[in-house]
């Protein structure tokens, strides 16, 4: 029956009854997770088999992996459903990577999405704030707004405090592109307004800035220093990446300085912003002296700032420049990629590109955005001494 046979599957023949039990039924389907598309249909076939043999049961984790590696295909559903007929009773994982599959931009089933929710609240399963963060920006990117807000306002039954329940929501909101809903869900919360604020302003310049309407942006970021809250480094980096389009490097100096002056520290994606910025403007040698800056301040370039200023570079023609950063990864613990060659080899194409640097700032954007998403999210206001 089986064209191939999955990785662990001779160990298992040597049980006496010919059947491999659930736990070696797991190895198997574990063991095919990151394999080829092959490997993986072979191993969700195998799943299906083994499940029609006498004397087997699935139990709760081979069915929890099947349906990982079954990702975003209607044999996730099924194995879901089918679990649910049997014995066997969805853990909160489960419902979770089920969830987040079906909330996926790719394949999204929103209908199934919102009934299995639902479900996994009336088993009284508490739900994680990652997948709170993807169920309700999934509704919010298909203009699910009610049931989005039906979500937030039940999370207080789990313990999230109003200001988290709705800074997920603004934020989702935010990242659809619907601002002034979250600007004006902000402005209705009442006497949590100041307290929501702390939580969500960073998103809100964030998505103020991303839209061109920099003066509202400049006008919060003000009346929270009024308040005692300094801009964090996300809202800071967002700033930079703005001011780099606009070919304003004046103000972007000026948004360094003040970082400087309070004590704010640059991560590797305000680094980023600043690389990409720099070539964008066609000062090479001044982003090659940012890049070497951040090395020496202890802040190593990751993969993706090696690649990002790989393709900048490329994107002016400079090639050779962008060459000398392959030694550098590899010294770094870094594995350059195929594309990484790729970009550099075929630079002399690219070299009038000026809208794959644009999309570089654009990246780094987007980056900056689920950072700072990650690091406001915690169910604690921002202080005014942290920031």
């Amino acid at each position: 029956m089986l064209q191939r046979r999955p990785p662990c599957f001779v160990e298992s023949e040597t049980r006496r009854d010919g059947y491999p039990d659930a736990q070696e039924v797991r190895l198997i389907l574990s063991s095919s997770d990151y394999c080829s598309s092959l490997d993986i249909g072979i191993a969700l076939k195998f799943f299906v088999w083994i499940g029609k043999q006498p004397n087997y049961s699935r139990n709760e984790q081979s069915y929890n992996v099947a349906m990982k590696i079954a990702g975003l295909t209607d044999l996730a559903l099924s194995c879901f459903r089918e679990m649910k007929l049997g014995t066997c009773k969805p853990t909160k994982s489960m419902y979770f990577s089920i969830i987040a599959s079906l909330c996926g931009k790719k394949g999204r089933k929103v209908d199934e999405a919102i009934q299995i929710y639902e479900e996994m609240m009336q088993a009284g399963l508490v739900p994680g704030k990652e997948l709170v963060e993807a169920y309700v920006g999934c509704l919010c990117e298909v203009n699910r707004l009610s049931d989005a807000r039906r979500c937030i306002e039940s999370l207080h039954k789990f313990g999230f405090s109003i200001p988290l329940s709705y800074s997920l929501y603004v934020r989702a909101l935010c990242r659809a592109g619907k601002l002034d809903d979250a600007l004006a869900l902000v402005d209705e919360a009442g006497c949590e307004k100041h307290l929501l604020q702390q939580y969500t302003y960073g998103s809100l310049v964030h998505g103020l800035l991303r839209q061109g309407r920099a003066e509202e942006a400049l006008e919060k970021i003000n009346g929270m220093k009024q308040l005692g809250f300094h801009p964090t480094v996300h809202v800071h980096t967002s700033l930079i990446v703005h001011f780099f389009k606009d070919r304003d490097l004046n103000r972007v100096l000026v948004t360094l300085e003040e970082m400087k002056e309070h004590g704010c520290q640059p991560t590797v994606v305000t680094y980023s912003a600043l690389l990409c910025g720099y070539v964008r403007l066609g000062k090479v040698s001044e982003a090659c002296d940012v890049f070497h800056r951040l090395k020496r301040e202890g802040t190593s370039p990751d993969f993706k700032t090696y690649s990002m200023f790989i393709d900048c570079l490329c994107g002016t023609g400079k090639s050779e420049d962008a060459f000398t950063l392959i030694p550098e990864m590899l010294r770094d613990g870094i594995v350059p990629s195929t594309v990484n060659f790729r970009t550099i080899i075929s630079t002399p194409v690219n070299m009038f590109n000026t809208s794959a640097r644009g999309q570089r700032l654009n990246e780094v954007e987007e980056h900056n955005e689920r950072c700072s998403g990650a690091s406001t999210s915690e169910d604690r206001p921002l202080s005014a001494s942290s920031a």
